[in-house]
């Protein structure tokens, strides 16, 4: 794209906030930065600093969670940290400039002359800025509260601190780069400060103060920046930060600071949080990150535990809303999908599995006053740590289906269904339509995750572009256009219905409106009928009258632990838990792992780490429906005929059909009993193709 081109893209997806953060690039390049944060960082190194409030302490903690925190605490004493939901060898004590993913070092000068996102950048920032969210040092802040009669611990904890503190003072380096990453190493060190703070050196403890004080003033500066360009999660976090800091101090200026936090929080609360419960984020991740930092600001002001406060209200509907979404997406029963951007964002730290949704919703509920105490409470940090009664069992659990936000869940015997075709979002990818596949907790069909953010343009382009979420491309096109890291050239809508019963099985019709920008216009119709023997994936085409053939392409990317072998009607995986599965995808088929020309076959499990994996790569023209299907049966159970989708069923051969028609920008889907011609009709209905 040509400079006036991406100048115009830029200013179409930043609306009303363009002129805002127009004058702050100018600032960041003509010295108001520097006029303005030296003075603070100035300010900050010789006025008086209050003291800290008394912070409240950690609840009691069962002897399990204790003892995993220990462990945890044992492999950051030997000098490895888990950064994105694995262990990186950091040392002691850490470079916290460090490019740390490869080579090399950031500089160490004034944040705003850092270049942390050009092609000529030294690497991917967020590895520093995820070691400097000291997370880590919270869990050794956590031994020194189990074990204060033990000086290891604390002697690497100070030093670490103190090595933080002396090599990124107040504006100098990547770990000051970011209002969010201040917001959350402040949650961080209030929470270190609450569990050891009085066991600490005086000085680091009066050093940390110091910079607490300085990152409150430093959050309240860039706030026209947060309101202008990331009114999202980042300013959940900034909010949430600058609130939290507002308590730490007994202060006027703290005060404002809690009262500026506050507002802010409220009012983005109702905008994060759809009525619906799900997020503006399109991601799982951050929709956990943004319910995590709810809990953490509840937690945090008094009187919230348990209670709606003027003040606390929207919070708590907007934590109820959420939650809702989390838990009718069955995070506390069955595996979920990587829908969106992946980065095990926490606000709640945790030595458990990043990837495990569970203590989030867990924590949430209990803040919230739902479900009972139970045995449990020991198995999540995000508990044990931070609430102060038992862990609560939601009294409902979640049922066989759902539907919120554009996503649906569909539970049929070892089958796992979730479809999505929900707005992207400022973290999602282009996955309208998108369909994952679980047999037995493993994805069969699955979504392949997030690459990178920062790294190489062409693999962030890649996990976040249409080709490997299983949707149906024509002639080639993406569903959406990338335009920089966060942002699309294109605007596209879609939905799911919830879901029609049928038998034994389930129907859910998805759709998306992304072809209308093509010439001729075609809306996209995927129907996904399942059982507790079979998924059937159908996309449906609209076909405009005078209109030319098109091609198709279709990429089904399945998890690395399968290997899929050649068998009478398709491919066989072996899954670990002892059952076989055929996928019989459709058209011309290859079965690529790790392929380049086109990129198929990869599979991102974190952040940041890409491995390969199998993927069929399939290719055809628009003849009827395009189908795929899995099955535990060993063969087919599918046909098409006169442009509708029969499928065998206990019954009789032929006695289900799904069919699809046109009319202007709707599509009609029609479910039936019988044969072709006749026969009851069992569901009908209308979804919109064109918005």
């Amino acid at each position: 794209m040509s400079r006036p081109g991406a100048s115009r893209a830029d200013l179409a997806s930043l609306g009303v906030g363009a002129p805002v953060r127009a004058l702050y690039e100018v600032s960041k390049h003509l010295g108001g930065h520097r006029v303005v944060l030296r003075a603070l960082a100035r300010r900050t190194a010789t006025e008086p600093v209050p003291p800290l409030r008394p912070l409240p302490p950690p609840p009691p903690v069962p002897p399990v969670a204790a003892a995993r925190t220990r462990r945890a605490a044992d492999e950051i004493l030997a000098g490895r940290v888990v950064l994105f939901g694995r262990p990186v060898e950091v040392g002691h004590p850490p470079d916290w400039h460090g490019v740390l993913h490869a080579p090399g070092r950031w500089p160490v000068d004034d944040w705003w002359r850092i270049d942390i996102r050009s092609p000529r950048r030294r690497g991917d920032v967020k590895w520093a800025w995820e070691l400097s969210r000291h997370q880590h040092l919270v869990v050794l802040a956590r031994t020194v509260h189990l074990d204060p009669d033990d000086p290891s611990t604390r002697r690497v904890l100070e030093q670490q601190l103190w090595s933080w503190i002396s090599s990124a003072p107040p504006e100098l380096g990547v770990p000051w780069a970011s209002n969010l990453e201040i917001a959350l190493r402040s949650l961080a060190w209030i929470e270190i400060l609450s569990l050891a703070g009085d066991l600490l050196d005086r000085a680091l403890v009066q050093a940390m103060t110091r910079v607490l004080w300085h990152a409150g003033s430093h959050l309240v500066a860039e706030l026209p920046y947060t309101l202008s360009t990331m009114p999202n999660n980042h300013l959940v976090a900034d909010a949430v930060g600058l609130a939290a800091l507002g308590l730490t101090f007994d202060h006027p200026r703290a005060r404002r600071w809690h009262a500026i936090g506050s507002r802010l929080l409220a009012r983005q609360c109702r905008r994060e949080i759809r009525p619906d419960g799900s997020s503006i984020e399109g991601s799982l991740s951050y929709h956990r990150f943004v319910v995590e930092l709810l809990v953490r600001h509840l937690l945090l002001t008094p009187g919230a535990g348990g209670h709606a406060t003027r003040a606390t209200a929207p919070v708590r509907a907007a934590l109820a809303r959420a939650t809702a979404f989390l838990t009718g997406l069955g995070v506390l029963a069955s595996p979920v999908p990587q829908f969106g951007d992946w980065d095990a964002a926490r606000a709640l730290v945790s030595t458990g599995d990043p990837a495990d949704l569970r203590g989030t919703v867990a924590a949430a509920l209990a803040v919230l006053g739902r479900g009972a105490p139970s045995g449990e409470r020991a198995e999540l940090d995000e508990v044990a740590w931070y609430v102060p009664e038992g862990i609560p069992r939601p009294a409902v659990q979640p049922s066989a289906t759902s539907t919120a936000g554009g996503v649906i869940r569909v539970v049929r015997g070892p089958f796992t269904v979730v479809v999505r075709s929900g707005p992207p979002g400022w973290h999602g990818h282009a996955d309208l339509t998108a369909t994952a596949v679980a047999v037995d907790g493993h994805w069969v069909i699955g979504d392949p995750g997030t690459g990178t953010y920062n790294g190489a343009p062409a693999v962030r382009n890649h996990f976040r572009g249409s080709a490997p979420h299983g949707v149906l491309l024509l002639d080639g096109h993406e569903l959406l256009r990338p335009h920089r890291v966060f942002r699309w050239l294109d605007r596209a809508g879609g939905g799911v219905r919830p879901a029609i019963r049928v038998g034994e099985g389930l129907v859910v019709v998805a759709w998306h409106d992304a072809y209308r920008r093509l010439d001729p216009p075609r809306g996209l119709v995927r129907t996904v009928y399942v059982d507790a023997s079979r998924v059937v994936l159908a996309d449906w085409v609209e076909d405009p009258p005078a209109a030319g053939p098109v091609s198709w392409s279709l990429q089904l990317t399945s998890a690395p632990e399968l290997s899929w072998r050649a068998a009478p009607g398709g491919w066989v995986a072996q899954l670990p838990s002892g059952r076989s599965v055929l996928a019989a995808p459709p058209g011309s088929v290859q079965v690529r792992r790790g392929g380049t020309g086109p990129v198929a076959g990869w599979w991102s499990p974190t952040y940041g780490q890409v491995v390969p994996t199998e993927a069929f790569v399939c290719r055809g023209g628009t003849a009827g429906p395009v189908v795929t299907e899995v099955t535990l049966a060993g063969r087919s159970c599918h046909r098409v005929e006169d442009g509708r989708l029969h499928l065998d069923t206990a019954a009789a051969v032929g006695d289900l059909w799904i069919g699809v028609r046109w009319s202007g920008g709707w599509a009609g889907i029609a479910i039936g009993h019988g044969d072709a011609t006749g026969g009851r009709w069992e569901r009908t209905g209308w979804v919109p193709v064109r918005t």
